[in-house]
């Protein structure tokens, strides 16, 4: 349903390093996620790994600052870096199978503090670590996005952007 209201953002943030779309990674490997935007904002990114086990990877306790989550219009970035984001890349690890992560590119007033519930403020001080009660933080981060770009396309204004990344973790 979130992919009906943000429908005008599909696809203007892609993966640039997933081969047809897919990224896949030997188990235990490090490997990096590089994005590209055709719009201005902040990244959010959300992994739902092959056991349906929700991690928040971005924002997180990582990350220093709200300025180094932000994205130009045409900028490629690579996530993680450790001048960015303080580590240097995503270790592959068990469940093996496919995965998928959500990528928005958020306007930069969006609200994410204020619409964050205490899950995901909590979630954002742990750094990658499991999220405790994934249905409720699931749907009510999906929510805030999908009346965010509501808002947003009623006002006219086109600038969110999201993809979903599909990878698998190999042996």
């Amino acid at each position: 349903e979130i992919e009906t209201d943000l429908l005008a953002g599909r696809d203007r943030v892609r993966v640039v390093n997933a081969g047809a779309g897919r990224l896949k990674v030997k188990l235990g490997k490090i490997y990096q996620i590089q994005i590209q935007s055709d719009v201005a904002g902040r990244l959010i990114m959300i992994d739902v790994d092959a056991a349906g086990k929700i991690t928040q990877i971005l924002p997180n306790g990582f990350v220093k600052s709200d300025q180094l989550l932000r994205i130009a219009a045409g900028e490629k970035i690579t996530v993680p870096t450790r001048e960015r984001f303080n580590f240097d890349g995503f270790e592959a690890s068990l469940p093996l199978g496919a995965g998928k992560v959500l990528i928005v590119v958020a306007p930069n007033d969006f609200p994410v503090e204020l619409t964050l519930n205490e899950e995901t403020k909590v979630q954002r001080t742990r750094g990658l670590v499991p999220v405790v009660s994934p249905v409720p933080y699931l749907m009510n981060i999906l929510s805030q996005i999908r009346t965010g770009a509501t808002q947003a396309q009623t006002r006219g204004a086109a600038n969110w952007a999201f993809t979903v990344l599909n990878y698998d973790i190999e042996p």
